[in-house]
C-alpha cells in the first residue's frame, strides 16, 4: 500500500488520525495533486458560525457548528456548539456536542451528543487521550 493509513483500533490512534488532519503535511485536504479522492459523508446542517467572541486556530469546524469560545487544535464534527468562555485544546468533539460556557476540554475525544457542563475541565495536565462517553460531565 501507498499512501497514508492508519489503523484506528484504539481511541489514542483515532485521536492520532483525526489530528494529522490538521497537523499532517501528506494529507492534502485540498487535495491540489488530484491524484487521490477524499470520500466523505456530508451531513444536512445549517453552515458553521463563528460568534463574536470565538477564536479559532489550527482546527477543522465543520458545517452546523456554532462557536463562541476558543479552539485550538481541534477537529468539531458537525452541530457541535462552544458556549461563550469555553476552552477546547488538541480535542475531537463528535457529531452533536455541546460544550457549554467557561468548560475546558484539553487532549480528548467527546463522543456524540454528549454535554460538558458549564466550567467543567476535563484532562487539563494529562499526557493521554481521555474518551468522554457518557452526559455524566
Amino acid at each position: 500500500f501507498d499512501g497514508y493509513w492508519k489503523d484506528v483500533g484504539t481511541v489514542e490512534s483515532l485521536w492520532e488520525a483525526n489530528m494529522d488532519l490538521i497537523n499532517d503535511k501528506e494529507l492534502d485536504l485540498y487535495n491540489i495533486k488530484k491524484d487521490w479522492k477524499i470520500y466523505t459523508e456530508d451531513a444536512i446542517a445549517q453552515p458553521q458560525i463563528l460568534g463574536e467572541k470565538a477564536v479559532v486556530t489550527n482546527s477543522l469546524v465543520t458545517q452546523g457548528c456554532f462557536v463562541n469560545g476558543e479552539v485550538k487544535g481541534s477537529v468539531l464534527f458537525n452541530n457541535v456548539n462552544i458556549g461563550e468562555g469555553a476552552k477546547i485544546v488538541d480535542s475531537v468533539l463528535m457529531p452533536g456536542v455541546l460544550i457549554e460556557e467557561g468548560a475546558e476540554v484539553y487532549k480528548s475525544i467527546i463522543d456524540e451528543n454528549v454535554v460538558i457542563k458549564a466550567g467543567t475541565v476535563i484532562n487539563k495536565d494529562a499526557k493521554e487521550v481521555e474518551l468522554v462517553s457518557d452526559n455524566n460531565r
